[in-house]
């Protein structure tokens, strides 16, 4: 794994347990290249952060603040090691707790807010929802989920605003 864009570009960093997957290359610079201008400055939350490539990505393209929601410590870990190899760990904060824990918790609000949840993972649309209702979304916030190219989206709160398919994966960019 490495760094496609931004400061830290071409670093290389290091890659969680497997079982991990982390965002196709691809996939990861199509999402970027869609959100644009909007990382400069913002809050960005990488939930389900996994390898945390993205939250890191996000940092890179100058992005001033990330959360990075892990529940796994030993994924968490790999995380924390990244953010010190880059020299980063003054503009991030990794909470290793269940997601939604978190926006139990959480009082902050995002600019950005990628999630992408285990493929096993049953309640990707409640998570969306409570995502969207919660409190750390605002007028204007992003909400990108990773999902499989086919998932059936959540339709009561949300607004489908784009759909950016590859392969057997999709990004799918919901408004409020």
């Amino acid at each position: 794994m490495e760094i496609i864009a931004g400061i830290y570009r071409g670093r290389k960093l290091i890659s969680p347990r497997p079982g991990v997957r982390p965002i196709p290359v691809l996939l990861r610079k199509s999402m970027f290249d869609i959100l644009g201008a909007r990382i400069l400055d913002c809050r960005f939350l990488d939930a389900f952060a996994g390898s945390g490539v993205v939250g890191l990505e996000a940092l890179s393209r100058g992005a001033a603040w990330v959360d990075f929601v892990e529940a796994d410590r030993d994924t968490g870990d790999v995380i924390r090691k990244n953010l010190r190899g880059l020299k980063a760990q003054a503009k991030a904060r990794i909470h290793e707790v269940n997601y939604f824990q978190f926006l139990r918790d959480t009082s902050s609000a995002y600019d950005v807010v990628f999630m992408d949840p285990p493929y096993e993972f049953e309640p990707v649309a409640e998570a969306v929802e409570k995502t969207l209702a919660g409190v750390c979304v605002v007028a204007g916030t992003s909400l990108v989920v990773k999902a499989p190219a086919d998932w059936s989206w959540p339709k009561s709160q949300s607004t489908l605003e784009r759909v950016k398919a590859q392969g057997s994966n999709a990004l799918y960019f919901f408004g409020r």
